[in-house]
């Protein structure tokens, strides 16, 4: 029996693809919600929306740094149970958000 709970300096296409997937998908959120402002809607997060009223710039820069610095955490720990979880479930979470930001511009 292995334990398979290790650090590893080895990332698969299926790791750099999930990653990037995440990342991508948060660019996208953040440059819908952005769209979603513009039409007048507002940010729910009072922390986002303290980013927003400095500037947009700020409000993605923050958005891109915090969640990329996370998902580098979560990837170099991929061998431990609670990081997949968390990758697995940030990939599931984004996914809903997206189709979300889609259903609003669509449906409005």
């Amino acid at each position: 029996m292995t334990d398979r709970e290790h650090y590893v300096d080895v990332y698969t296409h299926k790791d750099v693809a999930l990653i990037l997937a995440i990342f991508l998908m948060n660019v996208g959120d953040a440059f819908l919600t952005m769209m979603w402002l513009s039409r007048g809607g507002r940010e729910a997060n009072p922390i986002m929306d303290f980013f927003l009223d400095i500037s947009p710039t700020a409000f993605l820069f923050q958005k891109c740094l915090v969640v990329g610095f996370w998902l580098l955490i979560l990837l170099v720990h991929k061998t431990f149970r609670f990081a997949r979880i968390g990758l697995y479930a940030s990939l599931v979470v984004y996914a809903l958000l997206m189709l979300v930001h889609f259903g609003s511009v669509y449906f409005e």
